[in-house]
Order: C-alpha cells, then structure tokens, then sequence
C-alpha cells in the first residue's frame, strides 16, 4: 500500500470534485497478485458460478463483468476489507464504509465497446445517493478527456 498518503488533499479534491485520483496505491507485486487472482477466478471458478456473476462481451467468450466477488472469492473480500482501505474511505466520507459489492469491469483493447462517462448511481439507484466507488486499475489506462474550448 502506499505510504504518506496527503489525506487531506485527496479529501479536499473528493469534496470539490467528486472524485480523486491516487496512483501507485498498490505496489507492483500486489497488482500482479490482483491480476493473477482474477485470472485465475475466471478460468478455474467462474464457470461453477451462477449465470448472473458475470456479463460476456458479444463474442459470448470474453469477460466483460464480473459481479458479486466479494460473495463468491474470498481473496477479493479481503481486499476490499483491508484495513488501509477502509481507513482511506474513513478520511473522504467521514464515516466506516460498508462494503456493498466488489465487481471488475475488464476493458479488453480492441474488444467490445466504450463506456461514456458516467455516475455509478445512475446505474445502482442508491437512495439517497451517498456511494462511493473505488476504483482499481490492475492494467495500464488510457482516458481521453474532452473540453470545451
């Protein structure tokens, strides 16, 4: 996990912007596990799961969602769980978070289609609408940004 992380910087740009972005939060060696983990949940335990644990892309062979980790993977439940985490979630909304889901959204170049930019609530329906999603990259991002000029 990262250290000497600037809790109130990340808390005042959450506040202002409704978002942050922290880089690095994982060491290396931890996404890679991450990494492996996922690999091999989808190969070795995702065809035993209910149908409803994952969404395919069109080509009915590639995963695009997984859902409900935290239920049916224990290594996932306790990332999630890690107390350097929670503490992190404490410091931006003020409060323990409870874990309500922990779900992948794997992006394949070139495979499937693009995701607009959205609020997670407009999908989840949480009301009233005081959610937080974190959010890790265990793969290099590209994000196009586009501005007004």
């Amino acid at each position: 996990m990262k250290q000497n992380l600037n809790y109130d910087k990340i808390t005042n740009d959450y506040q202002s912007d409704g978002v942050v972005k922290i880089t690095d939060f994982f060491s290396e060696k931890k996404v890679t596990e991450i990494h492996t983990e996922l690999n091999r949940y989808i190969q070795n335990d995702l065809p035993s799961k209910p149908l409803d644990a994952r969404t395919m892309e069109a080509d009915g062979k590639t995963v695009r969602n997984l859902w409900r980790l935290e239920v049916y993977n224990a290594y996932f439940k306790e990332l999630a769980l890690q107390p350097e985490i929670l503490s992190l979630m404490v410091k931006i909304i003020g409060e323990a978070p409870i874990l309500v889901g922990v779900e992948t959204f794997n992006k394949p170049a070139l495979i499937g289609s693009g995701v607009p930019y959205h609020q997670d609530n407009a999908y989840f329906c949480q009301s009233p609408p005081d959610m937080l999603t974190l959010w890790v990259a265990i793969d290099k991002v590209l994000a196009l940004i586009a501005t007004n000029a």
